[in-house]
């Protein structure tokens, strides 16, 4: 009868162990999945600059960017990608002593993602009746 009340069970009829992670594979989807979050990111970025809001966005700082030599560019509007080929509209040029060039139209082709890899790119930069 003591056989009958015994309540421990045998090695064989233990519960399985939980397996072991892999913490090697873990770490490499969270790595893999932290690299399209951010890759997404900077797409999202690239869409939202090429936007009207961007454009106004570039506008507005170049014309609060201010360097120490006082050049200072104020740009209208922009038309098309600034991300390839732009028309910039009424651009002004300013030094310590005021306006010095204004250009209603100037057009732009450049490549801003080669600065990363082989330097500014512009490929065509062309000034209408500046005066």
């Amino acid at each position: 009868m003591a056989d009958e009340t015994d309540m421990t069970v045998p090695e064989h009829e233990a519960a399985p162990a939980k397996p072991k992670r892999d913490w090697g594979k873990y770490w490499r989807r969270r790595i893999a999945a932290g690299l399209l979050g951010l890759l997404l990111l900077l797409g999202a970025g690239a869409l939202l600059l090429d936007s009207s809001i961007g454009h106004r966005f570039i506008t507005n700082s170049l014309a609060s960017f201010a360097p120490a030599s006082g050049l200072r560019i104020k740009v209208g509007r922009i038309e098309g990608s600034v991300l390839s080929q732009a028309t910039l509209h009424d651009v002004r040029f300013y030094d310590l002593e005021g306006e010095f060039l204004s250009v209603p139209e100037v057009e732009l082709d450049w490549r801003p993602l080669e600065w990363f890899t082989s330097g500014l790119d512009v490929r065509k930069l062309v000034l209408h009746r500046g005066t």
